[in-house]
């Protein structure tokens, strides 16, 4: 007899896998509208922004690019910054920032839409870079995808964030960010010493390093996050592990300050000039710097900053609960909030105070990303899908209005300084004709947001203006106005052939984005002791006052 045949008989699909694959494919979807409305949310938050026109310091780079570009060459420019040929008033190293400077003036020029987007992309990319390494660092926690998608939303939504995403010139700290988040995820990922993620690890750090002096805080980000992604061994092992592994970044970290020790003398963490952060820590006195960074986040988020805060607060505790109850509280919890601690006192020895405008909220972006995780990190372990959602949604929509508040200004700002440089052509036309000159009133800062501060050149001269107007106009911001009295009062004009008697005196509307002509009697004009009463008093009856408040 032959070998009987063998039927196969078809099996149908099982009700049980269909199920699960579905319950996965409607999670994903969830994860990827979360974060495609957080996406929608921050770049409709900066839109208006990215029309705008350079702000205060920005406007240094494209001036510099210009003159390079006609002289020595842009990379010379950028060698500069890499040798620090040229003395500065504080000890700033960051090169990076100024290679991609001159690859802005490359594509676009002067062009500020270019090098708005850059920051906001840089901004966009960060978000991402922080949800890989979260993923890293929550392993196979249960919720790990939704914990590293809620902490990308929280970060791009980050209410602190417009000082960086929207100022040109504050790009040094997401480019620091940057390579600081792609060397800890890079690091965490390396199985031996200097296999090519360790490689990667330290490649990302060195560029983090040219980036921004915020850098110098890695140390303590590699250790704590090797420490809490490392779960398959006693504590004790842990930390040795860590501390094993962190050696090479630390003689990476060597090598840099002996380099800013060659380049700066001194002392080689000193930032800012005379600012001596060895001196300063003392706990009272980093208390004391602590309280006073207070009107930063005061002024920058206003009303929606009480809201922002209990928001906050809560996910917190609701995240201390469900790391607690995973087993998880001290590496998915506490070490989390010990870099979030460390990102925020790294700062601290630099401070020396607030200015009256709340500026300087860029000190915090760098915080902000561990913010983001230490909120976000702690959720991988909640199994309530509708407590999940809820959480979610309260703190992206507090996120998001705290960001919005945080961005008028810096919007409202961007498209003031595009309205003077549109108002300048045809003054300076008119001006000429009568054969005077203007001089034009500026605010220092919009604010939260620096307007004309160290910028009163800029809206008068190439490449911003297809020509120099300076023998027609000057401008002048408030802080200036003494110096401006007594040069008025003393013929000590930086233009030739006009007298006081032909002067002219303007001030700025946002709302018309005109320059407005004011009146300032003879007598004032050459009277430095009336002239900032009577400038005050011109305001005041003009369409600018508001303009000038501080």
């Amino acid at each position: 007899m032959g070998a009987a045949r063998r039927v196969v008989v078809p099996t149908l699909p099982s009700l049980v896998d269909g199920s699960v694959v579905l319950r996965e494919r409607r999670r994903t979807g969830a994860l990827a509208l979360m974060l495609g409305l957080a996406l929608l949310a921050c770049v409709g938050i900066h839109w208006g922004s990215l029309r705008g026109q350079f702000l205060s310091d920005d406007f240094g780079f494209p001036w510099g690019l210009y003159h390079a570009a006609n002289g020595p060459g842009v990379w010379s420019w950028v060698w500069d910054a890499v040798i620090v040929r040229e003395p500065q008033p504080g000890n700033f190293y960051r090169p990076l920032g100024f290679v991609s400077f001159a690859l802005n003036w490359g594509l676009g020029g002067a062009a500020p839409i270019g090098w708005r987007l850059f920051n906001l992309l840089l901004h966009l990319g960060n978000g991402l870079l922080l949800y890989r390494l979260l993923r890293r660092v929550a392993g196979p926690a249960p919720q790990a995808g939704f914990a590293a998608t809620l902490a990308a939303a929280l970060f791009w939504l980050y209410p602190l964030a417009p000082e960086v995403s929207a100022w040109v010139c504050a790009r040094f700290d997401a480019l620091a960010l940057a390579g600081l988040l792609i060397g800890v995820e890079r690091h965490l990922a390396s199985r031996r010493r200097f296999d090519g993620a360790h490689l990667a690890s330290l490649a990302a750090l060195a560029l983090a390093l040219a980036s921004k002096e915020s850098a110098l805080t890695a140390p303590a980000f590699l250790l704590l996050l090797d420490v809490a992604a490392d779960t398959d061994r006693p504590w004790r092992a842990r930390l040795q592990r860590a501390l094993l592994r962190l050696l090479p970044a630390l003689a990476l970290l060597a090598a840099y300050l002996a380099w800013r020790r060659m380049l700066f003398g001194g002392s080689a963490v000193e930032v800012y000039a005379h600012s001596a952060p060895l001196s300063h820590l003392a706990p009272l006195e980093l208390w004391r710097h602590l309280i006073g960074m207070a009107p930063i986040p005061r002024e920058a988020l206003g009303a929606t900053l009480g809201p922002l805060l209990a928001a906050t607060a809560a996910l917190l505790a609701l995240g201390a609960v469900s790391a607690r109850r995973a087993g998880r509280f001290l590496d998915h919890w506490l070490l989390p909030a010990l870099a979030f601690a460390a990102a925020v006192g790294a700062v601290l020895p630099h401070f020396s105070g607030s200015l009256p405008n709340g500026e300087g909220a860029r000190l915090f972006y760098l915080a902000g990303a561990w913010l983001a995780l230490w909120m976000a990190l702690p959720l991988a372990h909640l199994g309530a899908r509708a407590l999940r959602a809820l959480a979610a949604a309260v703190m992206l929509l507090a996120f998001a209005a705290g960001q919005a508040q945080a961005m008028v200004p810096w919007r409202k700002a961007a498209l003031a300084m595009r309205g003077v440089m549109d108002a300048v052509p045809a003054t300076a036309t008119t001006l000429r004709r009568a054969q005077a000159h203007g001089l034009i009133l500026l605010p220092d800062h919009w604010r939260t947001a620096p307007f004309a501060r160290n910028a009163q050149i800029a809206p008068l001269v190439p490449p911003y203006q297809a020509e120099d107007f300076r023998d027609a106009l000057s401008a002048f911001t408030p802080p200036g106005m003494a110096e401006w009295a007594q040069r008025v009062r003393d013929a000590d004009l930086p233009w030739p052939d006009v007298a006081a008697t032909r002067l002219r005196y303007y001030c700025f509307d946002a709302d018309t984005r005109a320059l407005v002509p004011l009146s300032l009697s003879a007598a004032d004009a050459r009277d430095a002791d009336t002239w900032a009463a009577a400038w005050q008093r011109a305001l005041a009856a003009s369409p600018c006052a508001d303009e000038y408040r501080p």
